[in-house]
């Protein structure tokens, strides 16, 4: 098999001469045999040549000449010279692929949600599972945790939204695109449903995978997640930067919030502010009673929170021109 190789100039000098055979570069590479040329190269000269990679390349002058160039090169492949490619040139590769680099931001969702119902959920199952081991505080704790460690990770990637009710808050916002909307609720999708199903293959004779069920009323669990929604991304656009939850606070803000609001109202409503939170879980056990109070509810408080955002905070927060809410007093 052959591949192809580059011979590239290093430095030449006019001082000296050079004899028929006489080696300028040689490579030490297994499997003998060597490789001639048939001419002078010029500085700065590129060739390419046919090459076995499992022989050793020697390049010897053939050609005689009273007054030569010496000459030094080497063999490179030509993958090398992708990396000698100019920043224009790389410009343009990552204008072609904007989409391939974009997939980065789609990948971290599917990660940060698949964490978020793996180690959320999972607490609850386990918690079941060993007779009360974790506690109710224990599984809040773990909630607010994992929220804080994800921020932490994916949020100078996609900003760690890892919510649908976010997302959607976001953009009504006008901190994020409306085109990216469904690309995003569609990763977190796939994320928090491929956690179920991993906890569905270890636990099978879990009833309900950790699902969120009301323990009163209806009315009472869907008043409980408007206002806690609304707490949440309250705080979030508050501590966020543009669309994105990121910062060397925002993290142990937002991921306290969700263990606080876990901690009181999770044994009246199950604490979901998240959708997709609620809806991998139904799905995958089968237990859909009351999924539509955890669907609508997040949505509905997430967005009361854009409001009152804009009400507390400096004309054009949350506004198609605001990348970022910021408190008066923080302001310079």
């Amino acid at each position: 098999m052959h591949s192809r190789f580059a011979v590239i100039i290093e430095y030449f000098s006019r001082d000296e001469t050079l004899s028929p055979g006489d080696f300028i570069r040689s490579g030490t590479v297994s499997g003998g045999g060597h490789l001639e040329l048939d001419r002078w190269l010029q500085p700065g000269e590129i060739v390419e040549l046919e090459a076995n990679p499992l022989a050793d390349l020697r390049n010897r002058v053939v050609r005689s000449s009273l007054l030569c160039e010496r000459v030094s090169f080497q063999f490179r492949p030509l993958r090398s010279r992708l990396r000698k490619a100019s920043r224009q040139s790389l410009r343009m590769l990552f204008e072609k692929n904007r989409w391939l680099f974009m997939n980065k931001k789609y990948v971290a969702e599917v990660i940060g949600t698949f964490s978020l119902i793996f180690a959320g959920t999972g607490a609850i199952i386990v918690n079941d599972v060993s007779g009360a081991a974790i506690t109710h505080v224990g599984i809040a704790l773990t909630f607010g945790l994992v929220v804080m460690a994800m921020i932490y990770a994916i949020g100078d990637v996609s900003g760690a939204h890892i919510n649908p009710a976010v997302t959607i808050a976001f953009w009504v916002a006008g901190r994020f695109e409306g085109r990216q909307v469904i690309p995003f609720v569609v990763s977190q999708c796939v994320g928090a449903l491929a956690a179920s199903v991993l906890l569905r293959v270890l636990f099978l004779e879990h009833s309900n995978l950790g699902a969120t069920l009301p323990a009163g009323t209806w009315w009472q669990s869907f008043i409980f997640e408007v206002v806690l929604t609304f707490m949440l991304m309250y705080v979030i656009l508050n501590v966020s930067t543009g669309a994105k939850e990121k910062g060397i606070m925002a993290g142990a803000a937002i991921g306290g919030v969700v263990a606080l609001e876990a901690i009181f109202a999770g044994p009246i409503c199950g604490a979901s502010m998240n959708p997709i939170r609620s809806l991998a879980p139904a799905v995958v056990s089968g237990e859909l009673t009351h999924l539509w109070i955890y669907l609508v509810a997040p949505v509905v408080g997430a967005l009361l929170a854009v409001v009152g955002c804009r009400c507390t905070q400096d004309e054009g927060c949350c506004s198609n021109a605001s990348t970022q809410c910021v408190p008066k007093s923080d302001m310079v």
